[in-house]
């Protein structure tokens, strides 16, 4: 004898019901509804939005500063979160502190449309903060790695962000290769990240396996 359809559906809408609920929760405390959202930011962390009434009907829709504080733990500098808050505000009718805080004011009709909006903002805060600071950070990086090497090598020829074949024939950019009275030196530099630890160890590992093979030095 088959399982009665409306048992079916039944089933299904407990199965549905159950996946939301591990989806998004709520948590209330001090007056203030705090929403944990389906969505990741680069840190792992998840997007939490905070709401909260305010007197004469409004709510305040807010980060509660998490944006800042996922930032900071990034070690984005408080200049660089304080710019990408600010460049990103505007799109979604939202406003900045000028410190830690995103927030945005509705009326009840809007709530719903608020708190996806709060949910959106945070990620691309935090996101492009964090990008930012990492570009700025390289770029720093390589500055002092190409100085370092015209000081150590002022009479060699210097190029920066080479092309080279490894022995596997695969192409690769180096950060620096510096040809020298006593052959080829290639710099490249890698991060604590596994990725570019692993992007590094397969391009030198191939260029060690040339016939003639360059003096290779990862840097960090």
């Amino acid at each position: 004898m088959g399982t009665p359809k409306h048992s079916l559906l039944k089933g299904v809408d407990v199965a549905v019901d159950a996946a939301v609920a591990r989806l998004v929760s709520l948590d209330v405390v001090g007056g203030r509804h705090r929403i944990s959202m389906p969505i990741a930011l680069c840190t792992g962390s998840m997007v939490d939005v905070s709401v909260w009434a305010e007197p004469g009907g409004t709510f305040m829709v807010s980060d509660d500063g998490t944006a800042h504080f996922e930032a900071t733990l990034a070690m984005v500098s408080e200049r660089t979160f304080g710019a990408v808050a600010r460049a990103k505000i505007a799109p979604y009718g939202a406003a900045f502190d000028g410190h830690s805080m995103l927030f945005i004011r509705v009326e009840p009709g809007r709530l719903h449309g608020a708190i996806v909006a709060m949910a959106s903002l945070i990620k691309e805060v935090v996101d492009e903060a964090i990008a930012r600071a990492a570009r700025a950070k390289s770029a720093s990086a390589f500055d002092t790695l190409y100085e370092r090497i015209g000081r150590a090598f002022p009479n060699a020829e210097i190029q920066h962000h080479a092309g080279m074949i490894g022995a596997s024939t695969a192409e690769y950019e180096v950060d620096a290769a510096v040809r020298t009275e006593r052959g080829l030196l290639v710099f490249d530099m890698f991060t604590k990240d596994p990725i570019s630890i692993a992007a590094t160890f397969t391009k030198l590992s191939d260029l060690s396996r040339l016939d003639a093979p360059p003096r290779l030095v990862a840097v960090t």
